[in-house]
């Protein structure tokens, strides 16, 4: 790792200064340990009178820093010459704050520096880091929760307590991105069970004194169980109320279940897709009936204006040629748009095995408000292969043989193969 940052010339009141840092870190072999030296080269403020100063760069900060405060009263006479806005005074007078956030879940992390005037107007940083042991997840505790139990809603939960398998898992490692990430789980789980009105009021992550153990609690409102009373359809159906009635799937008295209605409104969507409406919605509001644990849901729907396809754009083929993949498209330029088409376009596009994976999306066209462009993108993969063998019988002795075969010869789509097999009484030579 080697750092060189130029922070380019700056003037303060009158008095420019040059400042380089540049820095050749060195990396011990210590698992939990490190040392980052680095070499200040500054040239002496000057005052300027009326003399032309060197074109101003942008200053690069070294925020990716974290030094303390220099102890010796001597080196902190020397770094104050340095204005507020230079990169060393920025890079010396650093919070000890700072320090503990740039680690993440290493709260034992110690880290010492020290500032060393060098000759020529230069300064030797040096940080020494002890990130210490990783710290993990000692109790995950759940407040307010009646209908279910901790462990039930623990399961749900990406991040866990530490265990005999968290040295593989790793989920035991506290990420507040993960956090957020399982609360929105928990939420999804409480509503797919009728718990609309399911909170979470509030987090609280503690550290313990040995800072290796954190403390998740997790207070809750569970909130009423709610049931479907009725669903109605709203908004624009394009008179296709009779096709769209039967894709309502919920009865009268069922539990309220927020993944089953997403499942409803995105085959509704789908419906109206296939007749070239490619950017309908439909918007589920349930509305609790006062008095009763139950909801009417209104599904409002916005078919937007019917579209047809533009150009139809396959990208991400960096070996397969462009006629090979447009050949298995069903879903034509200047047609409607048909989501029915483009699912099969990108079916048959899949099965040809020569990609990872294909996506077909429609993207609208600037300017225009009834055009798509369908956006194919595929990610290639390996075809070719080469087998090996070896063998041995006492009528024919060693047996050796080879072979080589591409099923996308330079990407054509076409398949060729050779083999050969030899041995003391016979050898076969096989092309396809």
């Amino acid at each position: 790792m080697r750092i060189a940052v130029d922070t380019g010339t700056y003037a303060r009141k009158g008095y420019g200064a040059h400042t380089a840092l540049r820095g050749k870190p060195e990396r011990r072999g210590v698992t939990r340990s490190q040392q980052l030296r680095l070499t200040v080269t500054a040239a002496a403020p000057h005052r300027s009178h009326g003399v032309d100063n060197p074109p101003a760069r942008q200053a690069v900060s070294p925020r990716h820093l974290t030094l303390a405060r220099p102890a010796s009263a001597e080196r902190a006479a020397f770094l104050q010459q340095f204005p507020s806005g230079s990169p060393v005074y920025g890079a010396v007078h650093t919070s000890a704050s700072e320090q503990r956030t740039v680690c993440g879940v290493h709260y034992g992390v110690d880290i010492k520096t020290s500032a060393t005037p060098l000759e020529r107007n230069r300064v030797r940083i040096t940080i020494n880091v002890d990130e210490g042991a990783a710290s993990s997840i000692k109790q995950i505790r759940f407040v307010g929760n009646t209908v279910f139990d901790s462990d039930e809603l623990a399961d749900q939960m990406q991040l866990s307590e530490h265990k005999w398998s968290s040295f593989y898992t790793k989920r035991d490692l506290y990420s507040r991105e993960k956090l957020a990430a399982d609360l929105e789980t928990l939420r999804s789980f409480y509503q797919n069970q009728g718990y609309l009105d399911f909170k979470v009021d509030s987090v609280q992550v503690s550290v313990a004194p040995n800072k290796s153990d954190i403390f998740i609690t997790i207070n809750v409102t569970e909130g009423k169980q709610y049931t479907v009373n009725d669903i109605t359809l709203g908004g624009d159906m394009l008179g296709l109320d009779d096709e769209i009635k039967p894709l309502v799937i919920f009865e009268p008295g069922e539990i309220y279940n927020a993944e089953r209605i997403n499942e409803m409104t995105k085959t509704i969507v789908d419906k109206f897709s296939a007749l070239g409406y490619a950017f309908a919605t439909v918007t589920p509001n349930p509305v609790p009936i006062e008095g009763k644990d139950a909801v009417n849901i209104v599904l409002t729907v916005d078919p937007g204006r019917r579209a047809y396809v533009r150009h139809v754009n396959i990208t991400g083929n960096t070996r397969t040629r462009d006629d090979v993949i447009r050949r298995e498209v069903r879903q034509y330029e200047s047609a409607w748009f048909d989501s029915e088409k483009v699912k099969i376009s990108r079916d048959r596009i899949d099965r040809l095995g020569y990609f990872d994976s294909v996506t077909a999306e429609p993207k609208p066209v600037e300017g225009t408000r009834d055009q798509v462009d369908l956006e194919i993108n595929v990610k290639e993969r390996p075809t070719g292969s080469i087998s090996l063998g070896a063998g041995y019988s006492t009528s024919d002795g060693v047996i050796l043989s080879a072979g080589f075969a591409q099923d996308n010869v330079f990407g054509s789509g076409k398949s060729f193969s050779v083999e050969v097999n030899t041995s003391k009484s016979m050898r076969t030579y096989a092309v396809s």
